[in-house]
């Protein structure tokens, strides 16, 4: 399932069972605040920077 994200970035939510995990990637030339809440599971740093991706905790 795709979500709403700021131009040039991809965001999805994966679900398997019960678990629900969110990823953003920034494919653009612009960094963005990572702003999806849930908890950080692996993240290149506080701000999504461009090539940077995200994961997060979706619960």
């Amino acid at each position: 399932m795709f979500l709403d994200a700021p131009p040039g970035v991809l965001a999805y939510l994966r679900v398997a069972g019960r678990e629900r995990t969110l990823v953003a990637l920034n494919f653009g030339d612009t960094p963005h605040a990572p702003g999806f809440g849930g908890r950080p599971l692996l993240a290149t740093g506080d701000v999504l920077a461009p090539g940077a991706g995200a994961v997060f905790d979706a619960g």
